[in-house]
């Protein structure tokens, strides 16, 4: 892993992602940890059941909604065969909901910030968001939440779209002070 301070351990890079589609909403987390591994977390709420496809898009652009992220990225400029920006399936239970966890060292993420992230089915794109620059591991102490007080770190246990997300009134982090005056801002 990256070198270690008094606040822990310090990342080669960081990134995050909030995805949005018609009805799926989700984030993923993008840590460079060392030169060769990437690790890439998400969860996925609002899906249709079953598998779907997790891509890296070669542009940053969500002014068409998916339509205009441009094809999958593909860092080692190859035609044909599996691109870098192909990282696999993610399934979302009955409840909509997919999570995700990749180690890979297919892509760095110095060379994806600023590209998107996109969830496809079979037929089409059915989110996307792009991947956006974020402080790594122990280096910014501030929080981001929604104004119901769940922490981005903490909204892999909750869902962020469908039925679920109405439990979050009872589901509050209590070392923030989130939207006491109904607006959208965390004030920690």
């Amino acid at each position: 892993m990256g070198s270690v301070t008094e606040k822990g351990p310090q990342s080669l890079g960081a990134a995050v992602s909030m995805i949005l589609g018609d009805t799926a909403r989700g984030v993923m987390r993008f840590v460079q940890v060392d030169p060769d591994t990437c690790v890439m977390e998400g969860t996925i709420d609002g899906l249709s059941p079953g598998a779907h496809g997790l891509f890296i898009h070669e542009l940053g652009d969500v002014s068409r909604g998916c339509a205009s992220c441009g094809e999958v990225f593909d860092s080692r400029g190859q035609s044909g065969g599996k691109k870098a920006g192909d990282l696999g399936l993610v399934t979302a239970t009955e409840e909509g909901r997919a999570k995700y966890r990749l180690n890979t060292s297919r892509i760095k993420i110095w060379n994806v910030i600023g590209r998107s992230v996109v969830i496809h089915t079979a037929e089409e794109r059915v989110a996307c968001g792009i991947i956006a620059r974020s402080s790594g591991l122990f280096e910014n102490d501030k929080r981001i939440c929604a104004c119901d007080g769940v922490t981005l770190w903490d909204e892999r246990d909750v869902p962020i779209a469908g039925p679920g997300r109405s439990r979050l009134k009872t589901h509050v982090n209590t070392n923030a002070t989130c939207c006491d005056s109904g607006t959208a801002k965390c004030d920690v």
